[in-house]
């Protein structure tokens, strides 16, 4: 995997505060050439500083994880995240299975949140955005979604915004390994391969050590599962996800990394 004008050249357009590079679908011609474009690149310049404070890549391992803890995140959430004075924020570029979401996103729980979230395929082609309190939503022709009426295009972001949303819950809640990749360098020996950063920016790469040997050995019968534990920090009683791991059938147990930093 390579970071670079090439494969991602929306990354320039965010350093440098507004949209150079940018091309629509075809099939998108009645929007990128309507008013409605002045605006989306307007709102992009606002919001770009924010969208530019790091840029995330993470791994499908790290994905599958997340989603193993996705019960606990929801009563993470269901909870914490009622209360009056929590909130969360959701700044920087993640990209996801190759797409990148550029985020400012400000949440008082899980569907109450205000900023801006742009979606760019992975040559830079835009393939959606929106931005609150004021919504204001475009979604490309090309998505896969039936709804053409603002309630069904909110609920159709909201459930990607909803993807990043845990992403982040379990990078707060659950310890994960983390590794920077600086301009110019390249990190091998992880699941795309290698990452190769040819970008202006740092890469934050989030990967699934912590949790890959129990997660990846069904042949050998291991089952874990993710669980909420209280612990005490700094006096404070806190919530964190932690990784409860079961025994091998043969009768002994694999640690996965994050035991061991226990």
């Amino acid at each position: 995997m390579v970071i670079n004008r090439k494969s991602y050249p929306i990354v320039d357009d965010i350093v440098n505060g507004r949209l150079k590079s940018v091309r629509f679908m075809s099939i998108d011609d009645d929007f990128s050439g309507s008013l409605n474009r002045i605006v989306f690149d307007e709102v992009f310049s606002r919001y770009s500083k924010n969208f530019s404070k790091e840029l995330f890549v993470v791994s499908k391992s790290y994905l599958e994880a997340m989603y193993l803890a996705e019960d606990k995140i929801h009563d993470l959430i269901s909870t914490d995240m009622q209360g009056e004075s929590f909130k969360i924020d959701l700044q920087g570029c993640y990209i996801v299975k190759g797409i990148l979401y550029a985020c400012d996103l400000q949440f008082v729980s899980s569907s109450e949140f205000s900023g801006a979230i742009y979606i760019f395929l992975p040559n830079g082609v835009p393939y959606a955005y929106m931005i609150r309190p004021i919504t204001n939503i475009w979604i490309s022709h090309n998505a896969d979604i039936a709804a053409s009426d603002i309630q069904g295009s909110f609920d159709y972001m909201l459930g990607l915004i909803n993807i990043l949303l845990y992403i982040k819950m379990f990078q707060l809640y659950a310890k994960s390994d983390i590794k920077i990749v600086k301009p110019k360098e390249t990190l091998k020996r992880i699941e795309e391969g290698y990452l190769k950063n040819e970008s202006a920016v740092p890469v934050t790469y989030l990967d699934s050590k912590w949790f890959t040997t129990i997660v990846r050995s069904e042949g050998f019968r291991v089952r874990g599962h993710f669980r909420l534990q209280p612990r005490k920090i700094e006096g404070e009683w806190v919530k964190r996800i932690i990784w409860i791991e079961d025994f091998m059938k043969a009768g002994y147990t694999s640690k996965a990394k994050v035991q061991d930093q226990q």
